[in-house]
């Protein structure tokens, strides 16, 4: 009965069916790291591109601002656009802009950049208060400094006609 014939079933020893799940367990790992990598620089760049499209947007809207008006006015850390119709004012903090307007016709916006800005009177002179014919806007995106830099060009008449103005 017990005899001669016994067959051997065919299987994996303990040993070898230890290597294999270290083996898998080690690709796993790896796998699970390198994911977390790829999603680490994929939510930077996400971060990164949303901070440029930000300050592009805030730009294009100054550039138009700025050739739209018909004069720039400025006061410590306020940006106006003055025209016969309206009034723009752009309020400078530490990690925003604040976009307003004193007609329903522009909407309050708010730019999420941190930035800097530096006038320049019609002097070409520093200034902190009055007509401004140069400004420029200079963004700190992490650590990566850029700068964009507006100018607006005053005929005789606008400028005696701002005098005029402001009285």
């Amino acid at each position: 009965m017990w005899g001669g014939n016994t067959k051997r079933l065919q299987g994996f020893t303990i040993v070898e069916l230890l290597v294999v799940l270290i083996l898998s367990i080690i690709i796993v790992s790896a796998g699970f790291y390198a994911l977390r990598l790829i999603q680490g620089q994929f939510h930077l760049f996400r971060q990164t591109t949303n901070e440029v499209t930000e300050y592009r947007s805030f730009a294009h809207q100054l550039k138009a601002q700025t050739l739209n008006s018909k004069y720039v006015e400025v006061e410590p850390q306020r940006l106006f656009f003055l025209n016969d119709q309206h009034e723009v004012i752009y309020e400078f903090q530490d990690e925003f802009v604040l976009r307003s307007s004193d007609t329903l016709e522009i909407e309050i916006d708010t730019f999420f950049v941190k930035s800097h800005i530096s006038f320049s009177s019609l002097k070409s002179v520093e200034t902190e208060e009055g007509l401004i014919d140069y400004f420029q806007i200079i963004l700190d995106m992490k650590g990566e400094i850029q700068s964009t830099a507006f100018s607006k060009q005053y005929s005789a008449v606008d400028l005696i006609n701002y005098e005029d103005y402001g009285n």
